[in-house]
């Protein structure tokens, strides 16, 4: 059991299986964000994310690499019964190193016009 939080996309309109596009566990940072960002996320929900959304979560994911001092106003941690540590550690800063990574190939490799993008977290 635990945290597991994901990124899914499909051709809009479409009933059509949602295909992963970017996994997360145990981030809580990341979801910290995404609740913030989406006002309120419910769990086992998807919730539809545009490019905007995704592309403030790279950016303050690569603020906080930049100004590690910002880390607990920008992107803090959260607790949880399965939402693993919130220590601001070499794992908080991996998980926003891979974030940016992987969300800027989502953001680059979606097809907005016709595709569409939702978060979803199990835990």
């Amino acid at each position: 059991m635990g945290l597991d939080m994901y990124l899914f996309k499909r051709t809009k309109g479409t009933d059509e299986k949602w295909q992963e596009v970017m996994y997360w566990r145990k981030a809580n940072q990341i979801r910290a964000w995404f609740n913030e960002a989406l006002n309120g996320v419910e769990n086992c929900e998807f919730h539809p994310v545009t490019k905007e959304i995704l592309e403030g979560l790279v950016k303050d994911c690569g603020h906080v690499l930049t100004f590690p001092d910002d880390a607990y106003t920008v992107m803090p941690t959260s607790s949880g019964f399965f939402f693993g540590s919130t220590e601001y550690d070499e794992w908080y800063f991996s998980d926003l190193k891979e974030t940016v990574e992987e969300v800027t190939k989502v953001i680059n490799e979606t097809d907005w016009d016709t595709e569409e993008v939702v978060y979803h977290e199990w835990w």
